[in-house]
Formats: C-alpha cells, sequence, structure tokens
C-alpha cells in the first residue's frame, strides 16, 4: 500500500502519533482481558528483555497491540502498511535515546508501562498524558 522507504522520521512521527492518539481512545474503550493480558506481557519484556533486540521487539508489539486493540480495521490498515517503517523508526529512536543517556532511557521505558497501565486500567487521561510523553521523547531524540 505505502510504497513509500524515503519517510522521513518526522513524517513517520506525526503519523504514528496521529494514529496511536486514536487508537489509544479506543483501545482504552475496547479493552478485553486477552489485550489487556498482551500488553502486559509486552511491557515486561520492555522492562526485563535481556537483550536490547528483545526490549526493542516488546516495544514494537506494544504498539502494534494498542493499535489492533482499537478494533478498527482502518487504523489498524494503515498503521500496518507502514510497519517497516514504522519498525525500523522504533529500533533507530530506541537505539539514540539508549546511546544518549541511560537515565532518559529507563525514563522512556516507564513511559510505556504508564500507557500499557492506562490502557489495562481504562485510564484515557492517564493513557493520553503516557503517548504524549512517549513522543516528546522520540521528537526531542531523533531530532538531535
Amino acid at each position: 500500500m505505502y510504497a513509500l522507504d524515503d519517510l522521513t522520521y518526522d513524517e513517520i512521527r506525526e503519523f504514528r502519533y496521529a494514529v496511536e492518539r486514536q487508537a489509544l481512545v479506543l483501545a482504552v474503550r475496547n479493552a478485553d482481558a486477552k489485550g489487556k493480558k498482551e500488553l502486559a506481557k509486552y511491557v515486561d519484556g520492555i522492562l526485563n528483555g535481556e537483550t536490547e533486540e528483545i526490549r526493542t521487539e516488546s516495544d514494537r508489539l506494544l504498539h502494534s497491540c494498542l493499535v489492533r486493540m482499537s478494533g478498527n480495521r482502518l487504523v489498524i490498515a494503515n498503521y500496518l502498511a507502514l510497519n517497516r517503517c514504522i519498525n525500523r523508526f522504533i529500533h533507530d529512536v530506541r537505539k539514540k535515546i539508549l546511546d544518549q543517556s541511560r537515565e532518559e532511557y529507563e525514563e522512556f521505558q516507564l513511559v510505556h508501562k504508564n500507557l500499557a497501565e492506562a490502557v489495562i486500567n481504562g485510564d484515557l487521561e492517564m493513557g493520553k498524558e503516557a503517548l504524549d510523553q512517549h513522543f516528546v521523547f522520540i521528537t526531542k531524540d531523533i531530532n538531535t
């Protein structure tokens, strides 16, 4: 659907924010036990994965799960259409944050935990705050 390998990080980030913001609203409303369990599993992988590769994959899967939990086929299809670009973006951003500051990296990890907990607990405001914090991190660290 999208043959756009030369997308800029800003374009990918802006797309992700728009899609994930709406996905969050829908996921909080539509969250079921299976989705909540998946989110918790991915948070565990982000926080406790033995390698950065495992933590990165868990990060990718957490965001993908959040989008799937929206239940909106158009939101899901558009997100998945750019999956290759998004995956590369996630890898690059995580590496840059880790290389710059271990403290910021740990804070970035906790933002994912807060995002998942918000969906699990049905707290949309907490979710919006966590998602906004997430995008502040990735905006700051990819552009420096």
